[in-house]
């Protein structure tokens, strides 16, 4: 090949008409600038697969080129030597091969512009008024094949005046109409009548030739494309029908990608409102959770105040009522004339005692009633109120003594009288609550002297307190996630994990923040702006 090339390379490449050259079996094709000004990059590309499909006859110079085992004729004209072939191409336009190129091309502009559709009403609407245009049809329809009840409906077609309308009341059974039916058994390829009725809607209008070509969407045929030439009664050409039967093609591949897409985001929004209502549930039953949570702590609270409450009341009761009776003696001896002296100095004296004794424990459990006043009322509120940091928390101490293992825990305290912060007194409350559980559940296992250590500072407009256990630590793994909810390493003992969760929320309502840090024991920094 290349020693033929460098023989005639001078004629080759100088000669004004468009020349290409071919060895024997078409395996190798070169073309001169001629021929490339008059066909682009990729009709050369395609020129060169379609070549070897020549038949070419030395005898009587057949030219035949079979494309899908249709044969085209081609005006070339061939000379031979050394197992070679110079091709001239001559009035390459008006060939029936060039045709077909050009609407290839055409065809190809046309897949490149559907793809900007979202949906298939838009996709056939599209299809008919450019196909129309760019294929000199001159009316043509998609319709669609409802496979379940074997109906033909209409979508968007051109009427008797030439004007693209929908057509969606149009509708047959399929069995009424042969070449519908019939054209289900031929995939990619167009079946065609000439000399037949023409429709318009179920009218008939005139007479002419039909054609139906089938696009499927996998391996489902969904519906036709129906062309005929009622305006210009032109033939069908050759290359119109392998172009309609690409088109049909094209446009099953669209309708298939659209549904395709339009099925998985159906899928998706689905699985979106399904997680979404999950995620809500999930929400409901944490803020259920946390808010059982808190009733617990309350009401474990109000078990151990409400026992306390038992001891003052109870001597309050016992001491009132010994004064009256100690009263009623000495009221029947004086009115009898036989209260001594004696008698009555003793009287006044018990009688002082048990006053006092009533006195202080009825304001003990005064003073216990009025703390469980104050936080059963701000549990709930969302309320910011000043609070003075000390008093609240020897507040949370006394309380839980009541109903938590504290006896043999020691508390150390560092706290400035004169901070004050504004917060929401219940919330603030069960955050030490939180924490102290937190060191007696998690922190003192096996752990001989038991201490607690609080502190605070305030750093410009930052208010610092230091809560500090001497306990067993938390592991620096589990620090970040000691916050998640239903985080616990305690569940088989009935924990569920929400106390340090309520504690972060808590601050986060308030715009606090707290820290972790386990060196010895376990330290908890909590930062809140003045």
């Amino acid at each position: 090949m290349d020693n033929f090339f460098n023989t005639v390379s001078e004629i080759f490449f100088l000669n004004s008409k468009p020349l290409i050259i071919m060895d024997y079996d078409g395996s190798n094709l070169i073309f001169n600038k001629n021929a490339e000004r008059i066909f682009n990059h990729s009709e050369l590309l395609s020129i060169k697969e379609l070549f070897p499909k020549l038949i070419l006859s030395i005898e009587n110079n057949e030219q035949i080129c079979n494309y899908n085992n249709i044969p085209y004729h081609i005006n070339l004209k061939l000379s031979y030597e050394k197992n070679q072939w110079i091709i001239e191409i001559q009035n390459s336009f008006d060939s029936e091969w060039d045709e077909f190129v050009i609407n290839q091309k055409k065809l190809h502009v046309l897949f490149l512009d559907l793809l900007s559709v979202k949906s298939e009403d838009d996709l056939y609407k599209k299809l008919v008024t450019k196909s129309r245009k760019l294929f000199d049809i001159d009316r043509m329809g998609i319709l669609l094949y409802d496979i379940d009840n074997q109906l033909v409906r209409g979508s968007w077609g051109t009427d008797d005046v030439g004007d693209v309308v929908c057509q969606t009341e149009y509708e047959e059974h399929i069995d009424s109409n042969r070449l519908f039916k019939d054209s289900l058994s031929f995939k990619d390829y167009i079946t065609f009548t000439e000399d037949t009725e023409l429709y318009n809607m179920h009218n008939v209008v005139g007479i002419g030739w039909n054609s139906k070509s089938v696009f499927y969407a996998g391996n489902n045929p969904i519906g036709w494309i129906s062309c005929d030439n009622y305006f210009g009664h032109k033939p069908l050409p050759r290359w119109k029908k392998e172009i309609l039967s690409e088109l049909s093609r094209m446009t099953g591949e669209f309708v298939f990608n659209l549904r395709l897409e339009k099925h998985l985001k159906e899928e998706v929004e689905k699985k979106t409102l399904e997680l979404n209502e999950t995620i809500t549930k999930l929400k409901e039953m944490q803020e259920n959770l946390i808010e059982s949570e808190k009733l617990a702590s309350l009401g474990s609270l109000i078990s151990g105040v409400a026992h306390e409450i038992n001891t003052p009341v109870g001597v309050a009761i016992t001491s009132s009522s010994h004064i009256k009776e100690k009263t009623q003696s000495i009221m029947d001896l004086f009115y009898d004339n036989r209260l001594t002296k004696t008698q009555l100095e003793s009287f006044l004296k018990d009688n002082l005692y048990a006053s006092q004794l009533a006195s202080s424990s009825l304001q003990k459990a005064g003073e216990l009633v009025d703390m469980f006043k104050q936080l059963s009322t701000d549990q709930n509120s969302e309320l910011l109120e000043a609070t003075n940091l000390s008093t609240l928390i020897n507040n949370v101490i006394k309380s839980m003594k009541y109903s938590s293992k504290l006896d043999s825990v020691k508390f150390i305290l560092d706290i400035d009288p004169n901070i004050t912060l504004k917060c929401n007194y219940g919330g603030f409350y069960q955050i030490f609550v939180n924490l102290i559980n937190n060191s007696i559940i998690h922190g003192f296992k096996n752990i001989k002297n038991p201490q607690i250590f609080i502190s605070s500072f305030i750093n410009g407009d930052i208010i610092s307190i230091i809560y500090s256990d001497n306990g067993v630590g938390i592991p620096k793994n589990l620090h970040k996630k000691v916050f998640e909810p239903f985080f616990t390493t305690k569940r088989d003992l009935g924990s569920t994990g929400l106390g340090l969760s309520i504690v972060y929320n808590n601050l986060i309502k308030i715009g606090g923040s707290i820290s972790l840090c386990s060196i010895k024991g376990t330290q908890f920094t909590i930062d809140i702006k003045i």
